[in-house]
């Protein structure tokens, strides 16, 4: 911590250095220079006797140290940069600064090992099919529900959107409660690889039940990327959504659905799907959904 004298060094150092500034711009620039300061409405008066406390600021501090050593610090600080710079080199010197930096690097490696763990379950398992992919996804699952480590609660879902099993829509259903929206997105990211007759039911809890329109919105475009008819009804719904970016977003995903172009027109989508989703015949699956022919 500064001492209380050298606060008041450093204080005094900043308002000469700014007296010093000011001075020689209005110098070089005159009656311009208040211009080039955004202060081209002063009066004649108060242009003087801004020039004259400048100029009295100059002969009242006498500097601590001397003008080259202040350049010096002022090159050092500007080239140091936040991450890379001399100062932040200069920690190495420091045994308290070398410990943070071993347990930073750990805690590093650690989340990229875990990651390559994580990976590497999902992509055997995938291999192997049928029971490895469950037992794998209950591993996954147990990471993806329980981690305290947010990084590799979000990985655990990723590599989860790699199996598609029953495992996997158990872990999901119950993910999609996370406190943090990052997982939620996670998870509706992750639904997208599923089977349609799984996803499509989940989406649309998702969408009429989560709080966060990050989520509901990344919720309406995984619907556009299922393949099939089967989002089309909630995909209707989300047309007579509350939320103006909801209904813009579900316009976007029946463009990809179906091909057609009627642009943004909640309307004209609206109508589309009324004569659509009326005039089709619809089956009902396992999951209780309508499916669109």
């Amino acid at each position: 911590m500064l001492l209380g004298h050298q606060a008041v060094q450093m204080v005094e150092t900043a308002e000469f250095m700014l007296a010093v500034v000011s001075a020689a711009f209005l110098k070089c620039h005159g009656d311009h220079g208040f211009f080039l300061l955004g202060s081209a409405s002063f009066s004649n008066a108060r242009r003087k006797e801004i020039r004259h406390v400048s100029a009295k600021k100059t002969d009242e501090y006498r500097l601590p140290i001397s003008v080259p050593q202040v350049a010096l610090i002022a090159v050092l600080i500007f080239s140091s940069g936040c991450a890379e710079g001399v100062f932040w080199r200069m920690g190495r010197f420091s045994p308290r600064v070398v410990e943070r930096w071993e347990q930073e690097e750990q805690i590093t490696n650690s989340v990229f090992e875990r990651k390559r763990q994580m990976t590497q379950t999902a992509v055997d398992a995938r291999a192997q099919g049928g029971s490895a992919m469950n037992e794998a996804a209950r591993e996954l699952g147990r990471v993806a529900l329980t981690e305290p480590v947010l990084i590799n609660r979000m990985e655990a879902i990723n590599q989860l959107a790699k199996l598609d099993c029953p495992s996997t829509w158990e872990v999901l259903r119950r993910a999609i409660s996370d406190p943090d929206e990052k997982v939620r997105l996670a998870v509706v990211h992750a639904w997208k690889s599923m089977s349609s007759d799984q996803a499509v039911p989940e989406l649309a809890r998702i969408l009429e039940s989560d709080s966060s329109v990050d989520v509901r919105l990344a919720t309406v475009r995984a619907l556009g990327q299922i393949p099939g008819n089967n989002a089309l009804v909630p995909l209707q719904k989300a047309l007579r959504d509350a939320d103006p970016a909801i209904q813009l977003r579900a316009t976007q995903s029946l463009a990809l659905i179906t091909g057609e172009k009627l642009g943004p027109d909640v309307r004209a989508w609206s109508a589309y799907l009324d004569k659509k989703i009326g005039d089709s015949r619809s089956a009902t699956n396992s999951s209780g959904q309508p499916t669109i022919r």
